[in-house]
């Protein structure tokens, strides 16, 4: 998010300066310009995050939903045993879907995006913050709204650490 905060005032800066160039408006015209595109993206932003965090969670949700009703429906035809089994590799394969995902998520193009993703961040909250101090009022709206966004980063929903089940003696 470093990166990000770095480079975000200079992204705005040269957007006007360019806008203003091949456009031939005046600095001023264009950093309204600038502004505009700024709002909008800013609610681009929360919104997709919003929805982003709301699959997310709703795909965790359900892969417990489904490996916890699975686990009963074997335990139920088969056994503690065979229900021990299923919960333990289904365990295994969502652990390595996870491995599987952060490995991706270390190469060239993982970096890329989410430095990408981080400096479109800092350019949205240094916006609300200039709106802010402009207007006043809704700065911890916007705060809190990018705290959503923050954690949701390259994190895929992560099952909780299950306690061992006690085997029957």
């Amino acid at each position: 998010m470093a990166l990000g905060r770095r480079v975000a005032p200079h992204i705005q800066k040269h957007g006007t300066r360019a806008i203003s160039h091949f456009t031939g408006q005046k600095e001023q015209e264009a950093s309204s310009n600038v502004e505009g595109v700024l709002e909008v993206a800013a609610g681009a932003v929360k919104g997709a995050s919003t929805v982003y965090m709301s699959l997310e969670s709703a795909a965790a949700t359900l892969a417990t939903s489904i490996t916890q009703n699975t686990v009963k429906v074997v335990t139920h035809k088969y056994g503690e045993e065979a229900g021990s089994l299923t919960d333990n590799t289904l365990y295994a394969v969502g652990q390595t879907a996870l491995v599987g995902h952060n490995i991706a998520s270390l190469g060239v193009k993982g970096i890329a995006k989410r430095t990408a993703k981080d400096t479109g961040k800092a350019l949205v909250h240094q916006h609300e913050e200039r709106k802010q101090s402009k207007v006043g009022g809704g700065v911890e709206e916007a705060e809190e709204a990018m705290e959503v966004t923050e954690e949701d980063g390259n994190n895929p929903p992560t099952k909780p650490i299950r306690e061992k089940k006690k085997k029957p003696l």
